[in-house]
């Protein structure tokens, strides 16, 4: 069976994920490029995508000097265990093959295996095709350290339009280049392209002429391939003559033996599942979609913003069928729900059903005009569950922004019961699930705005008026003060703090009275960019 190698694969590409994610954080000092270009004097407009390209540019010409090394470490020693890893895989599949073995239980204990000292011998006494995939290193790095410099750019835009500091500029950046996807999807990505070479190269040793595609969780591009029998050296119907035909694939080799063409699948057992046309399985009132309507609704969202004069580009677009293909992805009207499919140790569907549950229930409690814009269309949120967020971080969102970030840990608590802060949080969070309340924390973030400078100044004055009705965590600053006290208000405690808060910031005001032409309301908007748009 080529489950418990894929098994293997998986667990030893989250391993060297880790590293691959040290490495990218030490490509550069941030910070310092963030203090380079705020030399420029950048200016963010209402266009991202150009204060994006203007970025983009500044990266390109100045950041010339990668620090590599440690990268190209961590690629050496995850090349090396993946070659041992399509090997030992490889000689499993001819045997099984030979044999026609039918038993469940396999040759190798896979849940157990590592490539261990055997991949230290690989780097030692390295086998002529390994060395020409090493021979390759400034070709591979080359490619990585090219979109990391795109990252780069992007970021340092946004850092400039979020109004960061050079700290929190830094660690922005860094999330950008070294994010978990990205590390994920190039260490699954580099050990399949290995791991198939060493397949290939194991086979041609077994003298055998035709190997077989199998198809893992197929996108388009790999289904053509399923199930197709080449010679070994020619191309498949994609184009490709080994995995992974894009990012992210987890396509294996099987072989051919010699007057077995003709059983099921070249291994007994095994079986290929063919692709399935999504239907839209609800969810409650959420519709899980095929990743093509997802990509085709950021395109139509697109055309549709007025930020954006120009479509997607195709590099672009493949970023987006990239992250569709790492998703599951739920939506329910303006709303979209992207679960991670590389998650170590996903939340169950039980847990996710509650979260869509948690999240109903507090949006339908959100202010009008968070809910509608000045002309009744429903503004959205994008809703994202990874593990990005990490320590006792729950989730994390930017000001008047419209996504918000869940870690698995939050997840998880969906099915919990209340439990007691003990003054860490606001009051009602002692009486209400622990996920719900995160989902009407996040949500305080997502309705304030850049623009409510005298946030503080409330605070302050509250706070020393009725200390006992805050929170230590309010005690952070006044942003997380703001989110504590929308949270106590939007579940439902009246007090002087939340009706000050609502009273000065517009929480009660109806969507006609909040969208008025009265100068005042200015800093009651949800976001800046809604003000520069002219809403």
């Amino acid at each position: 069976m080529i489950e418990g190698a894929l098994e293997a694969d998986g667990r030893i590409a989250a391993k060297n994920a880790v590293k691959i994610r040290a490495a990218l954080r030490e490509l550069a000092n941030y910070k310092q490029l963030f203090l380079q270009y705020q030399d420029t004097q950048p200016v963010s407009t209402d266009n991202l995508a150009k204060d994006r390209a203007r970025a983009r540019a500044w990266a390109i010409m100045n950041v010339t000097q990668l620090r590599t090394e440690a990268l190209a470490s961590a690629l050496w020693r995850m090349w090396a265990e993946a070659w041992v890893l399509g090997d030992v895989a490889a000689g499993e599949w001819i045997q099984r093959t030979e044999e026609l073995n039918k038993a469940d239980d396999g040759y190798v204990d896979w849940s157990k295996w590592q490539p261990g000292d055997r991949a230290a011998a690989i780097m030692l006494k390295r086998p002529k095709a390994f060395q020409e995939i090493l021979d390759r290193t400034n070709a591979s790095i080359k490619g990585m350290t090219t979109t990391s410099i795109t990252d780069i750019g992007n970021a340092l835009a946004d850092a400039v339009e979020l109004g960061l500091d050079a700290e929190r500029a830094a660690v922005l950046i860094g999330r950008h280049v070294a994010s978990p996807a990205r590390a994920l999807t190039i260490a699954i990505t580099e050990q399949n392209r290995v791991m198939s070479a060493a397949t290939i190269a194991r086979y041609k040793e077994a003298e055998l002429e035709k190997m077989e595609w199998h198809v893992s969780d197929p996108c388009a591009k790999c289904a053509q391939n399923a199930n197709v029998e080449v010679v070994i050296g020619t191309s498949f119907p994609s184009g490709n003559t080994q995995p992974p035909a894009h990012p992210h694939c987890r396509c294996v080799l099987l072989p051919v033996i010699p007057g077995m063409e003709e059983t099921d699948g070249g291994i007994a057992g095994a079986t290929t599942t063919p692709p399935i046309a999504s239907e839209g399985v609800a969810t409650g009132s959420w519709t899980k979609v095929d990743e093509q309507a997802w990509v085709d609704r950021q395109i139509a969202a697109r055309a549709k913003d007025p930020r954006f004069t120009d479509p997607y580009n195709e590099i672009q677009l493949q970023i987006l069928r990239d992250q569709a293909k790492d998703a599951d992805i739920y939506q329910r009207g303006v709303h979209i729900l992207r679960v991670d499919k590389n998650l170590i140790n996903p939340p169950s569907q039980q847990d996710i059903q509650q979260f869509m549950a948690n999240f109903d229930e507090v949006y339908e409690r959100l202010p009008a005009w968070r809910r509608f814009d000045a002309n009744g269309v429903e503004r959205g949120y994008n809703l994202i569950i990874n593990g990005e967020a990490s320590g006792n971080t729950l989730a994390y969102t930017y000001l008047g922004h419209d996504t918000v970030w869940f870690s698995v840990k939050d997840i998880k608590t969906a099915l919990d019961a209340p439990k007691d802060w003990k003054g860490w949080f606001m009051s009602a969070a002692n009486n209400t699930n622990e996920n719900l309340y995160t989902i009407a924390h996040e949500f305080g973030h997502t309705v304030d705005s850049v623009m409510n400078a005298n946030r503080g100044k409330v605070s302050g004055a509250l706070r020393r008026k009725y200390p006992e009705l805050f929170s230590r965590y309010s005690a952070k600053n006044s942003k997380e003060a703001y989110a504590e006290v929308f949270a106590e208000w939007i579940l439902g405690v009246r007090n002087p703090v939340t009706e000050t808060y609502a009273e000065r910031f517009g929480w009660n005001l109806s969507v006609a009275d909040y969208y008025s032409p009265d100068n005042r309301m200015v800093t009651w908007k949800p976001n800046a960019r809604t003000i520069l748009l002219g809403n």
